[in-house]
C-alpha cells in the first residue's frame, strides 16, 4: 500500500480509503476528533488545536491517542483555519505532538506538511 496524506475539514469525514493513510483533518484536537482517528485506523492524524482551551481540551486527542500507538500532531489555530483542511495543510504550524510523532521527528513548529510527510513512516494503527 502506497502511503499518502488526505486533507480534510472534517474528521467526520472519513471514509474506508483513509484507513492506513496521514490525515490532516481540520477539526479540534479534541479526544472526540482522536477517537474518530482511530475507529478509522488512520495511520496518523493531524488535528487543529482549537486554541487549546480549558484543561487542554483542544489537544486531548494526542495522549488519547498514544495509549493507542497512534502517532498525531496539532496544528496551531493561530496559523490556519479550523475547518478548512486545504488551509491547514497550506499555512498550518505544528504546536504539539505525542511521543509515537516526534519519534517520527515531528516537532513544534514544523509545517504541517512537512509533519504529514514525515507521518507517512508511522505504524500503521491496528
Amino acid at each position: 500500500m502506497t502511503v499518502q496524506v488526505h486533507t480534510l475539514d472534517s474528521i467526520t469525514r472519513l471514509a474506508p480509503a483513509h484507513a492506513g493513510q496521514v490525515v490532516i483533518a481540520a477539526s479540534h484536537g479534541a479526544v472526540y476528533a482522536g477517537y474518530c482517528a482511530a475507529v478509522g485506523r488512520v495511520r496518523a492524524v493531524i488535528l487543529n488545536d482549537a486554541g487549546i482551551g480549558k484543561d487542554r481540551a483542544g489537544i486531548g486527542a494526542l495522549d488519547w491517542l498514544q495509549g493507542l500507538g497512534i502517532a498525531a500532531a496539532t496544528a496551531d489555530a493561530k496559523s490556519c483555519r479550523i475547518g478548512d483542511g486545504a488551509d491547514m495543510a497550506a499555512s498550518g504550524v505544528i504546536s504539539f505532538v505525542n511521543a509515537q510523532a516526534a519519534a517520527l521527528g515531528c516537532a513544534a513548529g514544523q509545517s504541517v506538511a512537512d509533519s504529514a510527510a514525515r507521518l507517512c513512516a508511522a505504524t500503521p494503527s491496528q
